[in-house]
This record gives C-alpha cells, sequence and structure tokens, in this order.
C-alpha cells in the first residue's frame, strides 16, 4: 500500500474506533449502531449516493448526542421510506452542513479501512489454504 493510501487507512481506522466507542452511549449509542451498520453494508458498493446517506446519519446521530435535534430527513426515512438526499442537504443549517461536510470525508476512509480489513482476512484464507 502507498503511504498516502495507508494514512487514509489509519485515518479510517481512528474514525471507525470512535463511532464504535459512541454505540455504547446510554442516549445515542442506537443512532450510532444504526449508521454503522449501514456503513458495514455499504462500504462494499460505496457510491456518491450512499456515501451522502452515511454522512448524513453519521451527522444526525452527532447532532443527537450532543444535545441537538437529529436531522428531520433521517428521523422521516425511518418510518421506511428514503431519504431524498437532494431536498435534506438543502435544508441541513450551516452547523449540521459543517457536520454532514466532516462525515462525507470520514465515510470513505472507514469503508477504505473496513474493505482493508475484508482484504487482508480473505488473504490470510488463501495463504493459509
Amino acid at each position: 500500500m502507498s503511504s498516502d493510501v495507508t494514512t487514509v487507512v489509519r485515518e479510517g481506522q481512528r474514525q471507525y474506533e470512535l463511532i464504535k466507542e459512541k454505540s455504547n452511549l446510554p442516549d445515542s449509542g442506537q443512532c450510532w449502531r444504526n449508521a454503522v451498520a449501514h456503513l458495514h453494508e455499504g462500504c462494499r458498493h460505496l457510491t456518491e449516493d450512499l456515501q451522502r446517506e452515511l454522512a448524513l446519519r453519521f451527522a444526525d446521530c452527532f447532532m443527537q448526542s450532543s444535545g441537538h435535534s437529529g436531522i428531520d430527513c433521517i428521523s422521516n426515512s425511518q418510518d421506511g421510506g428514503g431519504i431524498d438526499q437532494q431536498a435534506c442537504l438543502r435544508n441541513l443549517t450551516d452547523r449540521v452542513f459543517l457536520t454532514y461536510t466532516e462525515f462525507y470525508t470520514h465515510s470513505q476512509s472507514m469503508c477504505l479501512f473496513l474493505m482493508s480489513q475484508v482484504w487482508h482476512r480473505e488473504t490470510q484464507k488463501t495463504i493459509d489454504k
């Protein structure tokens, strides 16, 4: 792996571990666990739409865990409907949008970390055979 990729993977690991710790919080832990589950499901086929959704979910959890109200479009999507990302992004306050952009970047590095973990496990299985 190149040093740039290694740096991104390490940052992804750091962010992932921080979020996993937040999964244990009494008030907002379930939100973080749900967001991590979406991360695990989505990393294999990470598209721009999926990366936006992951970032919105993480930003929603962050807002809730910091005592602010959650992101309405995320709460409304829990009813079985999908997230209207364009409408959702247009309605974010500046503070929430900054949080979203942070998680947009982190979601990509966390996926790179998770995929590198899968690659290492599969490589080890092949070597063991």
